[in-house]
């Protein structure tokens, strides 16, 4: 993958045109978004505004999952400080209700590590 300006991936995320892709964005945002949480917490917050239930839900399990384990590898980061944890838990509340199965699937794969 290559790098993408941030307001590109903002504009990409809140169109509501990345739900048509696949996982491209979950998948951009898992490999990039450590590098700068803050910012990765705003495209997923952006794409689930943008969340389209014309959307296949093949799709969004997909792009869900890497979201969950996003927000979930942020979270747990030794490094992550309380404000950006308290972020982390808000946006994976909203993870939870758009992407249940997805989000309970990965926390049942950390409770078995």
């Amino acid at each position: 993958m290559f790098w993408l300006p941030n307001h590109l991936i903002e504009t990409f995320a809140g169109s509501g045109f990345a739900h048509s892709g696949g996982n491209n964005l979950g998948r951009y945002l898992r490999e990039y978004g450590p590098d700068d949480p803050d910012w990765a917490l705003e495209v997923i917050t952006l794409a689930l505004q943008a969340y389209d239930e014309s959307t296949s839900q093949a799709m969004l399990s997909r792009e869900g999952e890497n979201f969950v384990r996003l927000v979930l590898q942020l979270y747990t980061d030794p490094t992550a400080y309380e404000e950006l944890r308290e972020r982390a838990m808000d946006v994976f509340d909203h993870l939870m209700k758009r992407h249940a199965y997805e989000a309970d699937r990965v926390l049942a794969e950390w409770d078995d590590r």
